[in-house]
């Protein structure tokens, strides 16, 4: 899929302004703090409505109005989508082809955006949240069915932690919740297990494809439960973990806690893995997603100031492999040659 036009008013530091795109390579540069980030947000931001900066949709909305309004214009297997969304006094607002969309679900059927930023080279490094967070989002896009499966998860887990703060225990409403709790978490076992197991694969073959790096890699999915006989082996956790959940009055072990590595020839590269090791194995855990996606419903890249930080000879490899990319939006404060490019220069 592309993204033919894009249309914003009063979305970060653009009062209104209009752009075209092409298929392969959008090359977007200009000044430091010119708008060059907030244009690639304003594209990403089609894709389940959600920035890849900042969950306070409000710091989203220009300076000197209380609404924005973004409107798109998308191309995905030869059929035409004009999309608008807006916010305004908190009320979010989608259209497609005229017709108002209420689920977020319905247009991530539509639009499918990955983006790197420079904070995604600490992905490794970071919080296990931020790979969860990682996990859920990019499964989002793939399979939309997932969303309940973490919602019907959430209440449960706030349902038991709630049970484990009030004064008398209900055992019997406990261990109900706990059954359903284990059911919901093999489904999401199951899934994310699936999706470790594509990306391993994938995130070798990348290596190799754009790195020319004949490596081992290593996709480890950490997680508390590994069990052929899954949901019971969960109650038993549950059972045996209670008393201290009592005392902390939370749950303390389950799948809101999983996690993976990513480990080259044995050596965890979150742990150890140098500042340049990193930003590659974050990069190519995001192209992976792309090369994993179904040929009819490939992703828009967004690389937001990749190339200034790789050498001369894996920025060469890297705008190889992306010649072959659908469309992909390159952000930088200055103007490389690149060959088959589509060049937007921004300035104030």
């Amino acid at each position: 899929m592309i993204i033919k036009s894009l249309k914003l008013v009063n979305f970060r530091n653009y009062s209104l302004s209009n752009f075209t795109f092409d298929r392969g390579i959008n090359f977007i540069y200009g000044d430091n703090a010119i708008g060059k980030t907030n244009l690639v947000e304003g594209i990403y931001y089609f894709s389940l409505t959600r920035s890849f900066r900042t969950n306070t949709e409000s710091l989203l909305i220009n300076k000197n109005a209380s609404s924005f309004y973004l409107e798109g214009v998308f191309i995905k297997e030869n059929k035409k989508y004009n999309i608008n969304i807006s916010l305004a006094s908190n009320v979010k607002k989608i259209g497609v082809n005229g017709r108002n969309v209420k689920k977020v679900s319905d247009l991530s059927k539509i639009v499918n955006v990955i983006s790197f930023i420079p904070s995604d080279v600490n992905l490794l490094k970071d919080t296990p949240k931020k790979r969860r967070d990682f996990l859920n989002t990019t499964i989002l896009k793939n399979n939309p069915s997932y969303l309940k499966l973490l919602n019907d998860y959430e209440y449960l887990i706030k349902e038991r932690n709630s049970l484990l703060k009030s004064e008398s225990l209900d055992f019997n409403l406990i261990n109900i919740i706990n059954f359903k709790l284990a059911s919901v978490s093999y489904e999401i076992y199951k899934i994310r297990d699936k999706f470790i197991n594509k990306i391993r694969e994938s995130v070798e073959a990348l290596y190799k494809e754009i790195f020319n790096k004949d490596i081992n890699v290593k996709v480890d999915y950490l997680t508390f439960n590994t069990s052929s006989d899954y949901v019971n082996k969960c109650l038993k956790i549950y059972e045996e973990n209670m008393d201290n959940d009592l005392k902390l009055g939370y749950t303390s072990t389950g799948i809101q806690k999983d996690d993976f590595s990513l480990k080259i020839d044995g050596k965890d590269i979150g742990k150890f893995g140098s500042q340049g090791e990193n930003r590659i194995a974050a990069l190519i855990l995001k192209l992976s997603i792309y090369e994993l996606s179904e040929i009819n419903n490939k992703p828009i890249l967004i690389l937001d100031d990749i190339l200034s930080e790789l050498d001369k000879n894996n920025e060469s490899l890297l705008l190889k492999y992306l010649n072959k990319v659908e469309q992909v939006f390159i952000t930088s404060t200055k103007k490389y040659d690149i060959e088959n490019c589509h060049y937007c220069y921004l300035t104030k």
